[in-house]
């Protein structure tokens, strides 16, 4: 349905990035009116140099987006798939994104490093 990758952008002089759930959220179609919503899962897959797969677990502020963002174009979000560093797929859902975002919050390593919080 819908395909995003991240990527970096210049407004003025502030350096932006948009992450790969973002830039596929943005894309993604509104849904047709319906009795029954569509449901649909989303993978998240980084990749190393090397080929194998990194930590790849939306962060904060991409966890509120397929929380809000989905369900307002039509959509029921069932399954959030991602990747871990030694190749393992894990599979969870967003309610529970946000219960370990409570707990121990993931935020991005490029907003770590701008804001100084490494």
């Amino acid at each position: 349905m819908a395909y995003g990758e991240n990527h970096d952008y210049n407004v003025g002089n502030t350096y932006m990035s948009i992450h790969a759930e973002e830039h596929a959220i943005n894309k993604l179609p509104c849904a047709p009116p319906r009795k029954k919503k569509p449901r649909l899962d989303i993978l998240v897959i980084r990749t190393t140099h090397t080929g194998h797969f990194g930590i790849s677990r939306p962060c904060m502020r991409c966890t509120m987006l397929l929380y809000k963002e989905v369900p307002s174009k039509g959509y029921i979000l069932n399954n959030v798939y991602y990747t871990l560093s030694n190749d393992t797929l894990v599979k969870t859902n967003v309610q529970e994104l946000i219960k370990q975002h409570k707990i121990a919050p993931h935020i991005s390593l490029y907003y770590r490093m701008k804001h100084g919080d490494i």
